[in-house]
């Protein structure tokens, strides 16, 4: 996958539950339990292709990152299977934004919720982290 604009997504980073994904300079990613997604960054657009439990699916994010390098904020716009079959149009699937720190500045949970208020001012406003 072309990967434009990706060194500010290069690394590790942690949501607010604690989970990590990996984005690699060779464009390949630790996504949940896929070891070697693919992904790629341009603009706004994040676009990841992982495998869950045999399908391969395309997650298709919006994002933004800090003026700092170390928050970014992301919003599933599309989640597709191989088929076509686009799970965020299902029936009570909710997408949510989330924000996420690089894990050299959270390193753990703890970590995170130490720092993770010093970001709220950057927060893009199609992200409502209020009602995640």
């Amino acid at each position: 996958m072309a990967n434009q604009g990706g060194a500010a997504v290069e690394g590790t980073w942690m949501n607010d539950q604690g989970q990590r994904f990996t984005f690699r300079e060779d464009s390949t990613a630790a996504w949940e339990d896929d070891r070697s997604a693919q992904w790629s960054h341009s603009g706004d657009e994040l676009v990841v292709l992982a495998n869950h439990q045999g399908t391969d699916f395309t997650h298709t994010l919006q994002v933004e990152i800090s003026e700092d390098g170390r928050a970014m904020w992301w919003l599933p716009t599309s989640i597709q299977d191989n088929d076509g079959t686009e799970y965020t149009d299902a029936p009570g699937y909710n997408p949510s934004c989330s924000m996420l720190i690089k894990s050299d500045v959270a390193s753990t949970l703890d970590k995170y919720y130490a720092n993770d208020d010093s970001y709220l001012d950057e927060t893009p406003n199609w992200c409502d982290l209020e009602n995640e």
